[in-house]
């Protein structure tokens, strides 16, 4: 017989500062053998994962190259008040040239600004051309840590609609 209450082993803890806010912390978790630590925010709308760790610039690399592992494409590029719109600029982009173009382009910003904290937004490659991803993911570093915030969307409920 189960009972009413079933209890989960999971490395999360509440961690929530309110009655109303549903907030859950992590001491340890890892993505693709970089240990993190980080919070789960559940809201009606979305649940938002924070994760950090510490920066170096091959964790740095490494975190980008993870994402593209998992088929996220990367959006846009934020650094120091210059931006590089990927997303806009391969909307425009007509031909396999122009695109090519565009992706050097990108190899060029983020090489000039390697060091430099930045901000960068991805998107599912299956998601890219959509208003509305069911995921985004925003990685950043400020030169001491590096955190990643994934922002899944949940869909509207019976009432919402």
């Amino acid at each position: 017989m189960i009972s009413e209450t079933t209890v989960v082993e999971s490395p999360f803890f509440d961690c929530s500062q309110s009655e109303v806010e549903k907030r859950y912390c992590v001491d340890e978790l890892t993505y693709y053998q970089r240990p993190f630590f980080g919070e789960l925010q559940l809201m009606d709308s979305k649940n938002i994962y924070m994760l950090q760790t510490a920066f170096d610039l091959i964790a740095w690399s490494q975190l980008q190259l993870n994402l593209r592992k998992d088929l996220m494409q990367i959006a846009e590029v934020s650094v120091s008040g210059d931006s590089f719109d990927v997303q806009a600029q391969l909307s425009k982009a007509k031909t396999q040239e122009e695109r090519n173009l565009v992706d050097k382009n990108l190899v060029i910003f983020l090489n000039k600004y390697r060091t430099h904290s930045q901000t960068q937004r991805w998107l599912p490659a299956s998601q890219y051309h959509l208003q509305q991803p069911s995921v985004l993911a925003e990685i950043s570093h400020d030169s001491e840590w590096i955190t990643l915030v994934i922002t899944r969307f949940l869909p509207p409920t019976k009432n919402e609609k």
